[in-house]
């Protein structure tokens, strides 16, 4: 006789770190931390494998952003040059990221967990903008559904979006990233320290890294950047004791989205990920 399958636990539970309020969502052997500060997931592991990289050093105070897991970067990407203004944007990678966003929805279901934040903010010609964000959690994958709204009645509006995504790897030179466009009949390998923005071939990349291979399903992100600073030293908030340190950021990026008065836009990110 078949014997009936043991139910996959899934939960959402609420915590906090430092000043931080965060969230756990559970589906099986996965789990990631969502705070509500930038909307940001800061961990996210697999069957105690580490997807996600968790920041031994995280500043938990609110007095920067956040260095770990999946920085959201909105309404610009940077530092807003290529807005051609003639001058640098601040903050850095827009204020989304060092931002109190607002939990709107919590769902579970047997086999996996979801939850939704939004925020209010303004692009670089003071109009304001609304992002959401919506994180679903199964057992082998997390996905990463963004609407951006202009709420402008009668102007356009423009914003750049960004997910930052640091991806934890003790090798991150022996990564192998399948699917840019420069790449398309072979594979990239990073040489640290890098910056470097990739136009992609399609809409999905694949990572091997050391413990697992990650496929990255974009949608409504044409390009990618790869981002590694190189010695820990250069950053006061990453461990000084292990060099290089031990992630690879690969991002989703879109820049200068044109929007319509009071139109929307909608995107994801998918990464599923299947262990070594």
């Amino acid at each position: 006789m078949e014997q009936p399958s043991t139910p996959k636990h899934t939960s959402i539970t609420k915590t906090r770190l430092g000043d931080l309020d965060i969230y756990e969502l559970c589906s099986g052997t996965s789990n990631a931390q969502i705070t509500t500060f930038g909307a940001q997931v800061i961990s996210w592991s697999i069957a105690g494998n580490n997807i996600l990289f968790s920041n031994p050093k995280l500043v938990t105070d609110k007095s920067k952003p956040l260095r770990a897991g999946a920085p959201i970067c909105f309404p610009w990407f940077n530092k807003g040059l290529n807005w051609n203004l003639g001058k640098e944007i601040t903050p850095s990678h827009g204020a989304a990221r060092s931002s109190d966003w607002a939990l709107f929805s919590e769902q579970i279901s047997q086999e996996s967990v979801s939850i939704a934040f939004d925020f209010e903010t303004k692009s670089h010609l003071d109009l304001p903008l609304r992002i959401s964000v919506n994180y679903l959690l199964n057992e082998s994958s997390l996905l990463c559904q963004f609407k951006v709204e202009n709420l402008v009645p009668d102007a356009s509006n423009a914003f750049e979006l960004a997910l930052h995504s640091y991806f934890a790897t003790p090798e991150p030179e022996s990564t192998q990233i399948h699917g840019l466009r420069d790449y398309k009949d072979t594979y990239f390998i990073p040489k640290i320290p890098i910056d470097q923005i990739f136009e992609n071939a399609g809409n999905k990349l694949n990572a091997k890294f050391k413990t697992y291979t990650l496929e990255i399903e974009n949608n409504g992100f044409q390009r990618s950047v790869i981002w590694h600073p190189g010695l820990t030293q250069q950053l006061a908030d990453l461990a000084q004791d292990v060099s290089p340190v031990p992630f690879l950021c690969l991002e989703s990026l879109t820049e200068k989205i044109e929007l319509s008065a009071t139109s929307s836009w909608l995107a994801s990110v998918c990464y599923g990920v299947k262990l070594s």
